[in-house]
C-alpha cells in the first residue's frame, strides 16, 4: 500500500512540480491504494486544488474495481485498455462510463506493440478506405474513436512519422457498430 499521506506527500509534489492550481487531472495509477487515493483526491477536488480525478488500469482484472468505483460516482475519468483485438471493456466498463457521464481515455491502442509485430504480414484490408483507413495504426485507433463511449486516445511514440499517421485516424469517416464488429472478426481471424 502507498498510504494516506504519502499520496497526499506525493499530490503536493506534483502540484508544486507542476507550478499549477487547480490541476486538471488526477488520477491514481494502476489502482495502487486506489480506496484511500481516491478519498484524498475526492478531498482536493472539493478543496478546488484539481478539477478532475481518475482512476487507471490496463488489466481487465482491475475492470471490476473500476466499474465500482464508476457506478458510485467518485470519479470523473477512468483510464483503460481497450483496442479492436483488447475488447473487454466494451462489454461493462465503457457503457457504465457512459450512463454515469465519466470520461473514458485509452491506452495499450497497440498492445504496447504486439499489435504491430502481429500483423507486419498482412496488409490493411481494402474495405478499411470505407472508412479512410491507410494503415493498421488507423485501423485500431479508428475502431477505438468509432466507439462512442470513448473520449479520447492516448497513444505513445517518439517517430514523428508514427504521429502524423496516428493523427490521421481523426480525420474522415469513423466506423459505425456493424463496420466495427466486421474490424474485430477480421482481427480475430487473422490473430487467432
Amino acid at each position: 500500500t502507498y498510504g494516506k499521506q504519502q499520496g497526499l506527500d506525493s499530490l503536493a509534489r506534483t502540484q508544486s512540480l507542476l507550478g499549477k492550481q487547480p490541476l486538471d487531472l488526477l488520477q491514481v495509477h494502476s489502482l495502487r491504494d486506489v480506496h484511500t487515493q481516491v478519498e484524498n483526491l475526492v478531498h482536493w477536488k472539493e478543496t478546488g486544488r484539481v478539477r478532475y480525478i481518475g482512476i487507471t488500469t490496463h488489466r481487465g482484472t482491475g475492470y471490476d474495481v473500476v466499474e465500482d468505483f464508476v457506478r458510485a460516482g467518485q470519479i470523473d475519468f477512468i483510464q483503460v485498455d481497450y483496442s479492436v483485438v483488447q475488447t473487454l471493456a466494451e462489454r461493462r466498463l465503457i457503457p457504465a462510463a457512459a450512463d454515469r457521464g465519466v470520461a473514458v481515455m485509452v491506452n495499450s491502442a497497440f498492445g504496447n506493440g504486439s499489435y504491430f509485430t502481429a500483423l507486419r504480414n498482412h496488409a490493411v484490408p481494402e474495405w478499411a478506405r470505407e472508412f479512410d483507413c491507410e494503415s493498421w495504426a488507423q485501423f485500431s485507433l479508428k475502431y477505438i474513436l468509432g466507439q462512442p463511449g470513448v473520449t479520447c486516445v492516448l497513444t505513445a511514440t517518439s517517430d514523428p512519422r508514427h504521429m502524423a499517421d496516428n493523427a490521421q485516424a481523426g480525420y474522415g469517416a469513423l466506423p459505425g457498430p456493424a463496420v466495427r464488429r466486421r474490424m474485430a472478426d477480421h482481427m480475430q481471424r487473422i490473430l487467432g
